[in-house]
Protein backbone atom coordinates (compact mmCIF):
# COMPACT_ATOMS: atom_id res chain seq x y z
CA UNK A 1 0.00 0.00 0.00
CA UNK A 2 1.31 3.44 -0.96
CA UNK A 3 1.14 6.41 1.39
CA UNK A 4 -1.18 9.32 0.57
CA UNK A 5 1.39 11.71 -0.86
CA UNK A 6 3.05 9.07 -3.03
CA UNK A 7 -0.25 7.87 -4.48
CA UNK A 8 -1.52 11.41 -4.93
CA UNK A 9 1.64 12.24 -6.90
CA UNK A 10 0.92 9.35 -9.27
CA UNK A 11 -2.30 11.08 -10.30
CA UNK A 12 -0.30 14.10 -11.40
CA UNK A 13 1.33 11.98 -14.13
CA UNK A 14 -2.01 11.37 -15.85
CA UNK A 15 -2.54 13.46 -18.99
CA UNK A 16 -6.09 14.65 -19.62
CA UNK A 17 -7.80 16.20 -22.64
CA UNK A 18 -11.14 17.54 -23.83
CA UNK A 19 -14.19 15.35 -23.38
CA UNK A 20 -16.36 16.81 -26.15
CA UNK A 21 -18.24 14.27 -28.28
CA UNK A 22 -19.36 14.88 -31.87
CA UNK A 23 -23.12 14.53 -32.35
CA UNK A 24 -24.16 12.22 -35.21
CA UNK A 25 -27.09 14.32 -36.42
CA UNK A 26 -27.30 12.92 -39.93
CA UNK A 27 -26.80 9.25 -39.29
CA UNK A 28 -28.35 6.68 -41.61
CA UNK A 29 -28.99 3.08 -40.77
CA UNK A 30 -27.89 1.30 -37.61
CA UNK A 31 -25.22 2.37 -35.12
CA UNK A 32 -23.51 0.42 -32.35
CA UNK A 33 -23.14 1.46 -28.73
CA UNK A 34 -20.65 -0.46 -26.62
CA UNK A 35 -21.31 -0.13 -22.88
CA UNK A 36 -18.29 -1.04 -20.74
CA UNK A 37 -18.84 -2.11 -17.12
CA UNK A 38 -15.98 -1.69 -14.65
CA UNK A 39 -16.46 -3.16 -11.17
CA UNK A 40 -14.84 -5.53 -8.73
CA UNK A 41 -16.40 -8.96 -8.59
CA UNK A 42 -17.43 -10.24 -5.16
CA UNK A 43 -19.10 -7.06 -3.92
CA UNK A 44 -21.28 -6.20 -6.92
CA UNK A 45 -23.03 -9.47 -7.73
CA UNK A 46 -26.48 -8.03 -6.98
CA UNK A 47 -25.95 -5.01 -9.22
CA UNK A 48 -24.53 -7.18 -11.98
CA UNK A 49 -27.57 -9.43 -11.81
CA UNK A 50 -29.88 -6.44 -12.16
CA UNK A 51 -27.82 -5.14 -15.05
CA UNK A 52 -28.04 -8.47 -16.87
CA UNK A 53 -31.73 -9.17 -16.22
CA UNK A 54 -33.34 -5.72 -16.14
CA UNK A 55 -31.23 -2.72 -17.11
CA UNK A 56 -29.51 -4.06 -20.23
CA UNK A 57 -32.63 -5.75 -21.70
CA UNK A 58 -34.68 -2.55 -21.24
CA UNK A 59 -31.93 -0.38 -22.64
CA UNK A 60 -31.46 -2.75 -25.58
CA UNK A 61 -35.13 -2.55 -26.58
CA UNK A 62 -35.01 1.24 -26.31
CA UNK A 63 -31.86 1.30 -28.46
CA UNK A 64 -33.28 -1.00 -31.13
CA UNK A 65 -36.28 1.28 -31.52
CA UNK A 66 -33.74 3.97 -32.42
CA UNK A 67 -31.76 1.69 -34.80
CA UNK A 68 -28.91 1.21 -32.33
CA UNK A 69 -27.27 -2.10 -31.45
CA UNK A 70 -26.30 -2.27 -27.78
CA UNK A 71 -23.30 -4.39 -26.79
CA UNK A 72 -22.48 -4.89 -23.13
CA UNK A 73 -18.82 -5.46 -22.33
CA UNK A 74 -18.29 -7.02 -18.90
CA UNK A 75 -14.94 -8.74 -18.41
CA UNK A 76 -15.56 -10.14 -14.94
CA UNK A 77 -18.79 -12.09 -15.22
CA UNK A 78 -17.81 -15.75 -15.34
CA UNK A 79 -16.60 -17.75 -12.36
CA UNK A 80 -13.66 -19.07 -14.37
CA UNK A 81 -12.33 -15.61 -15.15
CA UNK A 82 -12.39 -14.13 -11.66
CA UNK A 83 -8.98 -15.49 -10.68
CA UNK A 84 -7.28 -14.66 -13.99
CA UNK A 85 -4.80 -12.00 -12.91
CA UNK A 86 -2.28 -11.89 -15.70
CA UNK A 87 -0.80 -9.55 -18.28
CA UNK A 88 -3.23 -10.93 -20.85
CA UNK A 89 -6.21 -9.94 -18.70
CA UNK A 90 -4.91 -6.38 -18.42
CA UNK A 91 -4.28 -6.11 -22.15
CA UNK A 92 -7.71 -7.53 -22.98
CA UNK A 93 -9.36 -4.99 -20.72
CA UNK A 94 -7.55 -2.06 -22.34
CA UNK A 95 -8.11 -3.35 -25.87
CA UNK A 96 -11.84 -3.66 -25.26
CA UNK A 97 -11.89 -0.09 -24.00
CA UNK A 98 -10.00 0.96 -27.12
CA UNK A 99 -12.68 -0.74 -29.23
CA UNK A 100 -15.29 1.26 -27.32
CA UNK A 101 -13.38 4.42 -28.22
CA UNK A 102 -13.14 3.47 -31.88
CA UNK A 103 -16.88 2.78 -32.00
CA UNK A 104 -18.24 5.70 -29.97
CA UNK A 105 -15.35 8.22 -29.69
CA UNK A 106 -15.91 8.43 -25.92
CA UNK A 107 -16.78 5.06 -24.33
CA UNK A 108 -20.17 4.58 -22.77
CA UNK A 109 -18.76 3.63 -19.40
CA UNK A 110 -20.31 2.50 -16.11
CA UNK A 111 -18.13 2.28 -13.00
CA UNK A 112 -19.36 0.67 -9.78
CA UNK A 113 -17.35 1.60 -6.68
CA UNK A 114 -17.75 0.87 -2.99
CA UNK A 115 -15.08 -0.37 -0.56
CA UNK A 116 -12.85 -2.48 -2.83
CA UNK A 117 -9.98 -1.05 -4.86
CA UNK A 118 -9.32 -4.11 -6.99
CA UNK A 119 -6.22 -6.03 -8.04
CA UNK A 120 -2.99 -4.04 -8.23
CA UNK A 121 -0.81 -5.84 -10.81
CA UNK A 122 2.90 -6.24 -10.03
CA UNK A 123 5.44 -4.53 -12.27
CA UNK A 124 6.20 -7.87 -13.95
CA UNK A 125 2.71 -7.78 -15.51
CA UNK A 126 3.07 -4.29 -16.96
CA UNK A 127 4.28 -4.52 -20.55
CA UNK A 128 5.57 -1.63 -22.68
CA UNK A 129 2.27 -1.69 -24.58
CA UNK A 130 0.29 -1.15 -21.39
CA UNK A 131 2.49 1.74 -20.28
CA UNK A 132 2.86 3.48 -23.65
CA UNK A 133 -0.37 2.85 -25.53
CA UNK A 134 -2.79 2.71 -22.61
CA UNK A 135 -1.03 5.10 -20.21
CA UNK A 136 -0.87 2.51 -17.44
CA UNK A 137 0.34 3.95 -14.14
CA UNK A 138 2.27 1.44 -11.96
CA UNK A 139 0.73 1.17 -8.50
CA UNK A 140 -2.86 1.58 -9.71
CA UNK A 141 -5.44 -1.22 -9.65
CA UNK A 142 -6.92 -2.72 -12.79
CA UNK A 143 -10.30 -1.15 -11.98
CA UNK A 144 -8.71 2.26 -11.40
CA UNK A 145 -6.92 2.08 -14.75
CA UNK A 146 -10.13 1.06 -16.53
CA UNK A 147 -11.75 4.20 -15.14
CA UNK A 148 -8.77 6.36 -16.09
CA UNK A 149 -8.41 5.07 -19.66
CA UNK A 150 -12.13 4.61 -20.24
CA UNK A 151 -13.38 7.90 -18.82
CA UNK A 152 -11.00 10.06 -16.77
CA UNK A 153 -8.38 11.06 -19.34
CA UNK A 154 -10.93 12.96 -21.41
CA UNK A 155 -13.61 13.56 -18.76
CA UNK A 156 -15.96 11.58 -20.98
CA UNK A 157 -19.57 12.82 -20.80
CA UNK A 158 -20.64 9.23 -21.53
CA UNK A 159 -19.26 7.94 -18.21
CA UNK A 160 -21.29 7.36 -15.06
CA UNK A 161 -19.41 6.82 -11.78
CA UNK A 162 -21.69 5.05 -9.30
CA UNK A 163 -20.47 5.08 -5.70
CA UNK A 164 -22.35 2.87 -3.25
CA UNK A 165 -22.69 3.82 0.41
CA UNK A 166 -20.98 1.22 2.59
CA UNK A 167 -23.03 1.53 5.79
CA UNK A 168 -24.93 -1.73 5.16
CA UNK A 169 -21.71 -3.78 5.08
CA UNK A 170 -21.43 -3.88 8.87
CA UNK A 171 -24.59 -6.03 8.95
CA UNK A 172 -23.18 -8.67 6.62
CA UNK A 173 -21.64 -11.95 7.71
CA UNK A 174 -19.23 -12.07 4.76
CA UNK A 175 -17.74 -8.58 5.06
CA UNK A 176 -14.45 -9.64 3.47
CA UNK A 177 -16.27 -9.94 0.14
CA UNK A 178 -17.19 -6.26 0.33
CA UNK A 179 -14.16 -4.55 1.90
CA UNK A 180 -10.54 -4.20 0.78
CA UNK A 181 -8.53 -3.53 3.94
CA UNK A 182 -5.15 -3.27 2.20
CA UNK A 183 -5.86 -0.36 -0.19
CA UNK A 184 -8.08 2.03 1.77
CA UNK A 185 -5.95 5.09 1.07
CA UNK A 186 -5.76 4.42 -2.68
CA UNK A 187 -9.53 3.92 -2.83
CA UNK A 188 -10.15 7.12 -0.89
CA UNK A 189 -7.98 9.13 -3.29
CA UNK A 190 -9.63 7.51 -6.32
CA UNK A 191 -13.08 8.59 -5.13
CA UNK A 192 -11.83 12.10 -4.33
CA UNK A 193 -10.26 12.51 -7.78
CA UNK A 194 -13.40 11.31 -9.55
CA UNK A 195 -15.64 13.68 -7.60
CA UNK A 196 -13.32 16.58 -8.40
CA UNK A 197 -12.94 15.68 -12.08
CA UNK A 198 -16.49 14.87 -13.21
CA UNK A 199 -19.58 17.09 -13.04
CA UNK A 200 -22.16 16.18 -10.36
CA UNK A 201 -24.56 14.56 -12.83
CA UNK A 202 -21.89 11.97 -13.68
CA UNK A 203 -21.14 10.90 -10.10
CA UNK A 204 -24.07 9.01 -8.63
CA UNK A 205 -24.16 8.16 -4.95
CA UNK A 206 -26.60 5.43 -4.06
CA UNK A 207 -27.62 3.59 -0.90
CA UNK A 208 -28.71 0.01 -0.38
CA UNK A 209 -29.91 -1.85 2.69
CA UNK A 210 -29.71 -5.55 3.40
CA UNK A 211 -32.27 -8.14 4.47
CA UNK A 212 -30.40 -10.82 6.41
CA UNK A 213 -33.51 -12.67 7.62
CA UNK A 214 -34.00 -14.66 4.45
CA UNK A 215 -33.53 -18.42 4.68
CA UNK A 216 -31.57 -18.34 1.43
CA UNK A 217 -29.08 -15.79 2.74
CA UNK A 218 -29.08 -12.03 2.12
CA UNK A 219 -30.84 -9.67 -0.22
CA UNK A 220 -29.96 -6.07 -1.03
CA UNK A 221 -32.89 -3.66 -0.74
CA UNK A 222 -33.36 -0.41 -2.64
CA UNK A 223 -31.78 -1.47 -5.89
CA UNK A 224 -34.75 -0.33 -8.00
CA UNK A 225 -33.65 3.29 -7.67
CA UNK A 226 -30.18 2.25 -8.82
CA UNK A 227 -31.65 0.63 -11.94
CA UNK A 228 -33.77 3.67 -12.77
CA UNK A 229 -30.84 6.07 -12.47
CA UNK A 230 -28.61 3.94 -14.71
CA UNK A 231 -31.29 3.72 -17.41
CA UNK A 232 -32.04 7.44 -17.30
CA UNK A 233 -28.40 8.45 -17.62
CA UNK A 234 -27.50 6.23 -20.57
CA UNK A 235 -30.73 6.92 -22.46
CA UNK A 236 -29.94 10.60 -22.22
CA UNK A 237 -26.31 10.22 -23.30
CA UNK A 238 -27.11 7.87 -26.19
CA UNK A 239 -29.92 10.11 -27.46
CA UNK A 240 -27.65 13.17 -27.32
CA UNK A 241 -24.83 11.54 -29.25
CA UNK A 242 -27.08 9.60 -31.65
CA UNK A 243 -30.33 11.58 -32.10
CA UNK A 244 -33.34 9.60 -33.26
CA UNK A 245 -33.32 9.64 -37.09
CA UNK A 246 -37.11 9.66 -37.07
CA UNK A 247 -37.48 6.30 -38.79
CA UNK A 248 -41.11 5.42 -39.25
CA UNK A 249 -40.87 1.90 -40.64
CA UNK A 250 -38.25 -0.75 -39.96
CA UNK A 251 -37.20 -2.15 -43.32
CA UNK A 252 -36.32 -5.73 -44.20
CA UNK A 253 -32.62 -5.16 -43.66
CA UNK A 254 -33.29 -3.93 -40.14
CA UNK A 255 -35.43 -6.98 -39.42
CA UNK A 256 -32.66 -9.29 -40.63
CA UNK A 257 -30.18 -7.43 -38.42
CA UNK A 258 -32.40 -7.90 -35.37
CA UNK A 259 -32.89 -11.60 -36.12
CA UNK A 260 -29.13 -12.13 -36.33
CA UNK A 261 -28.72 -10.33 -33.01
CA UNK A 262 -31.32 -12.57 -31.37
CA UNK A 263 -29.35 -15.60 -32.48
CA UNK A 264 -26.08 -14.28 -31.13
CA UNK A 265 -27.58 -12.51 -28.07
CA UNK A 266 -25.66 -9.78 -26.35
CA UNK A 267 -21.91 -9.90 -26.42
CA UNK A 268 -20.50 -10.47 -22.94
CA UNK A 269 -16.73 -10.67 -22.82
CA UNK A 270 -15.29 -12.86 -20.12
CA UNK A 271 -11.94 -12.37 -18.52
CA UNK A 272 -10.46 -11.97 -15.10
Amino acid sequence: MLNHSTHDNLWKTIRTESGRVPVDKNRRGWRTVRLFLSATVSDFQDERQKLATQIIPQLRIWCENRKIQLIEVDLQWSKESRTDKTTSSLEMSMRELQRCREENVRPFFLSLLSEKYGWVPPSTCLTKELKDQYRWVPGFSQNAMEIIFGAYIDCSPNALISIRDSSFISRLANQDDFVDKSHKEELKILKEKLRQHFPPNQVMDYTLDVDCDMLAGRKLIGISEFCSSILTFFKQRISEQYPDPGNAVVNAQSVMFTERRLHTQLLIYVLR
